[in-house]
């Protein structure tokens, strides 16, 4: 906690309605490719595209789960503004 009140670590909001959300793309990303995309890599992505878009930059997007990766070059041409992986 001591790390988040000095403001060495921030902590970045869930964006509204990520639940919701998240499900739509795993419900997608199962029944169109067979990909184990799961809601918390859903809320993953969400969390970054918003705060990068809150920054007006790109974020590095870091995760080694390969469905996850999968997923991205499925679905992520939308997205690339806001990351790279």
């Amino acid at each position: 906690m001591g790390l988040i009140a000095s403001g060495e670590i921030e902590v970045i909001p869930t964006p509204a309605k990520a639940g919701e959300h998240a499900v739509v793309l795993v419900t997608l990303a199962t029944r169109d490719y067979g990909i184990k995309f799961r809601v918390k890599d859903a809320i993953h992505l969400f969390t970054a595209t918003s705060w990068a878009d809150n920054q007006g930059s790109t974020v590095r997007l870091a995760n080694a789960d390969g469905d996850f990766r999968r997923f991205l070059s499925r679905y992520s041409w939308p997205l690339m503004r806001y990351f790279k992986v």
